[in-house]
Order: C-alpha cells, then structure tokens, then sequence
C-alpha cells in the first residue's frame, strides 16, 4: 500500500471520527433543568391525554400494551418496550383502548401537579389508574431541557418520535428502575444521579432515531450526507479557523458551486451562514460565564473583530454581546 493511499485513508479515518465525535458532542450537551419521574400503573379500561401539558415528555411501556393516538388521527398500537417521544411537549393521547374517554394528565394529580416542575425535582411518583382489567405500566419522564442543548437539535427533530424497543433501552430502563425501587427518598445529591440515568435514556433515544433516520433535508440530513457531514464536523469543531466556501468545498472532495447548492438545499442556509451561527452560539455560551472579555471571545470563536461578532450576535439573537453579558449577571 502506497504512501498516497495511507494518507488518504487516514484523512477519511480522521473525517468519519470528526462526523461520529460530533454527534456525541451534541447529544452530551443534553441535560434537563427540571425533571418529574412517575411510574403509571395502569389498569383497562384507561385513557390519558396529554392536551394542555406544555413540558416534553417520554413514556416507556414496560409492562402490557396501549393504544397512541396522535393528532393526526393516526392510531398506533405500542407493545412492551416500545416507547414514545416528544422532545418539545405536546398533545396525544395513550389509552388501553382506541375509544375509550380521556381524562387529562394534568387531572390524575390531586396533591401534585406537573407545573411547575421545579416543585418536584427528579422526585419518583407512582400513579394507579383504571378499572380492573389488563395491567400496563409505564415509566414517564416529564422535563425542560437546560439552555445549553445544541440549537440545531431541537429543531431538526419531529414533534412525535416512536421507538420499537431495542435490548440496550430495556437494559437501561430496567437498571433504572431497580434503583428507582432501593431508594425512594430523596437524599442529598439525589436529583443529579436520577437526571442522569433518565438523560441517558433519552439521549439513547435521540441517538437510535437520528442514525435509523430518512430525513431529507434539515440538521439530521446534513450530519448524515456523504460529503456535506464532513463542512459540518469541520465547522462544529474547528469553528474559530478562517473557513471560506472554497476551502469548505475543496474538504467535502466537491466544486464551489455544488457544494453551495448541495448546502443550502439540505440545510437551508449558505455554509458561511452556518458557520457564522455555530460561532454565535459558541460566542453567547462564553459571554454568559463573563471570563473573558468581548474583543478576546470575538477573537477566540473565529469572528476576529469584535464588530464583527456584534453584527452577527444582533443578525441572530437580537440582542448585543453587551445585552447577553448584562442579562447573564443580572440573573446569578
């Protein structure tokens, strides 16, 4: 194997291993601000909507089967396992049968309710419903995701997300659940160990639905394309380079124009565009931790001048690199 060939195969290595860190990065950065953790036992007949209930939520069936009906009107039937998404909160409603009434979730608390959610942080709650005919259980998570989730993520994905069960899942709901079982008080400390069994969980979820995905155009799209994955990984992770449209091009193995064409079909926006956003972004997190000051965080995100930053805060955010700075100290 010749030399040229080595070299080639190690810069696809370094690209594929770019693409992969990426996505870890951006799934990492998932942490809730607040959390609520309920196990529903559930007896047939039973319906629960979730209308008028604003916080995302996950319900993982671990025990029987139930109907979802979405608001399309589509009804699904979910077995053991199998589990549902709404990273942005929402309305469906889950039932032991497709006709059977709903009471709202929000309704099944008479001591508690869901709002806000700092109430009751990561507390374990057990909630029965029904009659008395065949048994399901779910284990719930109802949570606000902190500020600093990947902007692209959210965004990227649909408002309803149904998984089929996978045996790495079970194996994490159910270590969550036995621990859930040898420790129902909340003792010093608690709040982080359960936040993180369940942002583990969900980040499983988000990471087997984007790499199972078919999307066609949008964030998930682009960091799954051939060559644009690699402008997107270069731009996430060497944001503060001086990137062009040629040398982003000229990485992706394509010509100027098809690379800019190919870009903004899939993406919607120019690649320096792109760019530029990922460096606000990197640039708001920084004015918020009040270290360093604006000329140096301009410097250090790749805007260079800090009126170039400003232009491109305001463009964005609305807001100056002063606003950010003043709001971030007025809220400590």
């Amino acid at each position: 194997m010749g030399d040229k060939t080595v070299a080639i195969i190690q810069i696809f290595a370094q690209i594929i291993q770019m693409m992969t860190d990426l996505l870890g990065d951006i799934l990492a950065a998932l942490s809730f601000r607040e959390l609520n953790i309920t196990e529903f036992q559930l007896k047939a007949p039973w319906a629960i909507s979730t209308e008028g209930f604003r916080p995302g939520f996950n319900l993982i069936l671990v025990e029987g089967s139930c109907w979802i009906s979405l608001l399309n009107g589509r009804n699904i039937r979910l077995t053991a396992g199998q589990s549902i998404l709404l990273p942005r909160g929402g309305s469906i409603k889950y039932a032991s049968g497709p006709k059977v009434s709903a009471a709202k979730l929000t309704d099944l608390w008479d001591e508690a309710q869901f709002h806000p959610l700092s109430d009751f942080p990561a507390v374990f709650f057990e909630k029965a419903w029904g009659g008395d005919g065949a048994k399901s259980r779910f284990l719930g998570f109802a949570f606000e995701l902190a500020e600093t989730v990947e902007e692209r993520v959210l965004p990227s994905l649909p408002d309803v997300i149904l998984l089929d069960a996978s045996e790495q899942a079970s194996h994490m709901v159910q270590a969550f659940r036995t621990y859930l079982a040898n420790g129902r008080t909340m003792e010093p400390g608690e709040f982080a160990i359960r936040a993180r069994f369940a942002e583990g969980i969900v980040i499983e979820q988000l990471r087997r639905h984007i790499l199972s995905s078919g999307y066609e155009t949008g964030w998930i799209a682009g960091i799954r394309h051939p060559k644009l994955q690699t402008a997107i990984a270069l731009i996430h992770k060497r944001f503060d380079e001086h990137w062009s449209l040629e040398t982003l091009a000229k990485a992706c193995g394509m010509s100027r124009a098809s690379f800019a064409k190919e870009f903004c079909d899939i993406m919607g926006q120019p690649p320096i565009t792109y760019l530029n956003d990922v460096r606000v972004h990197k640039a708001r997190t920084l004015l918020m931790a009040g270290k360093l000051s604006i000329s140096d965080i301009a410097f250090r995100v790749g805007f260079g001048t800090e009126f170039a930053m400003r232009r491109n805060v305001r463009r964005l955010l609305g807001q100056t690199p002063r606003d950010i700075r003043r709001d971030a100290a007025q809220s400590v």
